[in-house]
């Protein structure tokens, strides 16, 4: 029986084994048992190097993990209201820039309409003053200087209608099944689920076999004032509203407007367009085309330049109010010193968000269980956008140019007035609001509208 080494100088043993079955060789080696023994905890000691090795490595690289979590962490560990984090850029803007600008906006809860010349006047700047650039040339020339408004200060107009007025209302009255009444007050914005919503009010008011109305809002509010109930045993109305993304509401407006007026096959015998509506410069400066995106962009982009230049004929027609300002129902509402209950921040799965809003928000309104599955209804057809101008108008605002530069300068009032949004306010938006913030809050110190307490006659662009 030969003797090897091992690789330590120690002898063993190699006994060599035929098993006859198989015809095989098996070389096995014999020891003394106390290198057995020191083989086996050899074994053992290199497994427990191994595990100990594994785990400092896996120590390092989560203390590795948690210091760059914690570095991320420091660095943008300020949330919005709704748990987003920030960037710095936008932490100084919504510590710094924004509050005063809100105020100066929206310091009653209502727009500082004094403020709305100055809002087109930047944004037509924005757009009119950038004539080298080809790539955002405006559709037509246009003198700023020569540019006439209304030099007395007060709003053209337009701008009267376009920063107030009026969608209309549905007031509800019904009974929870505890026998207490509910009344609601929906102050309507077109573009906003206004048809859904309407259609679930009326299926709930049939449900509890209720009463249901449909009014100009500020003939709503003149019965529904909250002080009416003050010496009443009367549930006051719940008034709300439902409301989205600013720029998302203003596009979807303009492809409404587009939709009603050539059709959705670009067929205008089959259009909703109103005979009495005159058609907007745009309409003719820039015909539709089928088959061309780039008309298509420049379509959207000479409408805004009409909206920007003030032009009479989207005052003169219900049908241009679909674009019209979110916000413009608040200052009905403030004109008869009341507010809303509170409102709807977004248009998602509004089946389901209406019935918990309603259920949380409005005194006595049906327990949510009480409330019968909605489902979608009343899609306007323009939500198809079979003439590729709502994907156009995307496309334009897309772009962060001089255009989209201007349609966040007139929608700072629904920024500053509806705070709780989802989607907070583009990076592009607070660029521009960076940029102008200063001209902005300067005018608006020393004009600062205050809105009459306690009157109860309509405004005169709601007469």
């Amino acid at each position: 029986m030969p003797l090897h080494n091992d690789c330590q100088g120690r002898s063993r043993k190699v006994v060599i084994r035929k098993l006859p079955q198989l015809g095989t060789m098996v070389v096995s080696t014999v020891g003394p048992s106390s290198w057995t023994a020191h083989r086996w905890l050899s074994r053992y000691a290199s497994v427990c190097c191994v595990l100990l090795l594994f785990t400092t490595i896996s120590l390092t690289s989560f203390r590795k993990r948690m210091g760059a979590s914690t570095i991320a962490l420091s660095i943008g560990k300020e949330n919005d209201v709704h748990g987003h984090h920030l960037l710095p850029e936008e932490e100084k803007f919504y510590k710094t820039t924004w509050p005063p600008l809100q105020r100066t906006l929206c310091s009653e809860g209502a727009p500082n309409l004094l403020l709305g010349t100055t809002l087109f006047r930047l944004a037509r700047e924005e757009v009119f003053s950038n004539l080298t650039n080809s790539t955002f040339a405006p559709t037509r020339p246009v003198d700023l200087e020569k540019l006439v408004v209304l030099s007395d200060g007060k709003p053209s107009n337009l701008m009267s209608k376009f920063y107030a007025g009026d969608f209309g209302a549905s007031i509800f009255h019904g009974m929870n099944a505890e026998g207490k009444p509910f009344v609601t007050l929906y102050a309507k914005i077109w573009k906003c689920g206004n048809n859904q919503i309407r259609w679930m009010e009326k299926k709930l008011f049939k449900h509890f076999n209720g009463t249901y109305d449909e009014r100009p809002l500020w003939k709503a509010l003149s019965n529904y004032l909250p002080k009416i109930y003050e010496h009443t045993n009367m549930t006051p109305a719940c008034i709300y509203t439902a409301v989205r993304d600013p720029i998302s509401h203003f596009l979807s407006g303009y492809n409404e407007v587009e939709v009603r007026q050539l059709g959705e096959y670009n067929n205008q015998s089959s259009s909703d367009f109103p005979s009495n509506a005159k058609p907007a410069p745009y309409h003719v400066f820039v015909p539709y085309s089928s088959e061309s995106p780039m008309l298509r962009k420049k379509r959207f982009q000479a409408f805004v330049e009409d909206l920007l230049l003030e032009e009479r004929v989207f005052s003169a027609h219900w049908i241009y109010s679909h674009f019209f300002s979110m916000s413009r129902i608040l200052t009905i509402l403030a004109k008869y010193s009341t507010k809303l209950t509170s409102y709807i921040p977004e248009l998602n799965n509004i089946t389901s968000t209406w019935p918990d809003f309603m259920a949380n928000t409005c005194p006595n309104f049906p327990a949510r269980d009480a409330i019968p599955k909605m489902t979608i209804q009343g899609q306007h057809r323009s939500s198809n956008d079979r003439l590729g101008l709502y994907e156009a108008a995307k496309e334009v605002w897309g772009e962060a140019g001089p255009i989209s530069r201007s349609l966040c300068l007139i929608h700072a009032f629904d920024y500053a007035c509806y705070k709780d949004l989802p989607d907070r306010i583009p990076i592009l938006c607070q660029s521009v609001y960076q940029h102008h913030a200063e001209t902005i809050i300067g005018y608006g110190k020393d004009h600062q509208l205050r809105y009459n307490k306690g009157e109860n006659k309509p405004p005169p662009w709601a007469r």
